[in-house]
């Protein structure tokens, strides 16, 4: 009796290349994530160096509004948020 291997090759070619296409779109979402964390961290650390200059960052400018306590910790909260999303992004995933 003669099988026929060409269809179960072609079905695990199929499953191979779905499972790339899912890992290939899960990196891109972690990079993302990175860029942002990245952006967060450094538009907070920015502004605080130009806080501490006597300067005011324009993006940031409505949270000094408010007081400058509230814009230092919504600062602080800006590079510790950046840093945690870099730090979850690119620890490897377990499971």
């Amino acid at each position: 009796m003669e099988t026929d291997y060409s269809s179960v090759q072609n079905q695990q070619f199929k499953i191979s290349v779905k499972l790339s296409i899912k890992i290939e779109a899960n990196i891109m979402k972690h990079e993302i994530w990175s860029l942002v964390g990245f952006v967060l961290f450094l538009m907070g650390f920015i502004a605080i160096i130009l806080s501490m200059v006597g300067l005011d960052f324009l993006p940031l400018k409505p949270i000094d509004s408010m007081s400058k306590t509230a814009g230092f910790v919504c600062r602080v909260l800006m590079i510790f948020g950046g840093l945690s999303l870099l730090f979850i992004n690119r620890t490897k995933q377990r499971g």
